[in-house]
């Protein structure tokens, strides 16, 4: 008696469970999908003060805003208050000289639209620990960052420090350009040109102040 072939398939499970997963984009997709952080809430604590910053400033630049650091309060030997505001805080006052002509000012652009939005950090005198009293996320302006953007972040110590060596180095000249790919290749995170023209700037008056502090030049080497 000639049997005849099998129609079922004899692929492993996994095989099979992988292949019915990627068919259907709802399986493979929440496999993928990681909760986010949780907003800061009015009367959270946190052990630091750089835990407490980073959490307001993480969770508003996820929603396209960029804040910034604002009054703070000493006592107690240490900080005692920290306000966050977002960066369209105040209002813009032009400043023109008196010798120019009104007719022939410039009209600046600001993005201060005297917005009120602003986190306020206290310390706790009892444990040392950071607790958040106000919170007013209520924004009048669109958000900064476009979707799908980077907010602009400051350069670390470790990005200075290679900025500089390169900068002040005496046995070759690197472009702005050249020290933007090494950033990039060594951190992975690129500055924006203008940073790294204000660092080099930085480094290269800080090595010329300390050679003329040696008497030159010439008493330097």
């Amino acid at each position: 008696v000639k049997r005849e072939p099998a129609t079922q398939s004899h692929r492993p499970r996994s095989a099979v469970k992988v292949k019915a997963e990627a068919s259907d984009p709802s399986l493979l997709a929440a496999r993928h999908i990681q909760p986010a952080p949780a907003a800061p809430q009015l009367n959270q604590i946190y052990s630091t003060i750089g835990a407490a910053v980073n959490a307001v400033l993480t969770q508003q630049r996820r929603l396209g805003h960029i804040w910034r650091k604002g009054q703070s309060k000493q006592g107690d030997g240490g900080l005692k208050k920290l306000t966050l505001r977002c960066n369209h805080y105040s209002t813009h006052v032009p400043c023109h000289l008196s010798t120019v002509d009104p007719s022939d000012h410039r009209k600046g652009r600001s993005i201060k639209t005297n917005c009120f939005a602003h986190v306020n950090i206290n310390r706790v005198r009892e444990t040392g620990d950071f607790r958040i009293t106000f919170i007013d996320c209520t924004h009048n302006h669109p958000p900064e960052i476009p979707e799908g953007g980077e907010a602009r972040s400051r350069p670390t110590e470790e990005q200075k420090a290679l900025i500089k060596e390169l900068a002040t180095t005496t046995g070759q000249s690197f472009s702005r350009s050249q020290i933007g790919q090494v950033l990039k290749a060594s951190s992975g995170k690129p500055l924006e040109p203008r940073q790294i023209t204000n660092v080099m700037n930085e480094s290269r008056k800080e090595a010329r102040e300390e050679t003329r502090s040696l008497g030159g030049d010439f008493q330097a080497i």
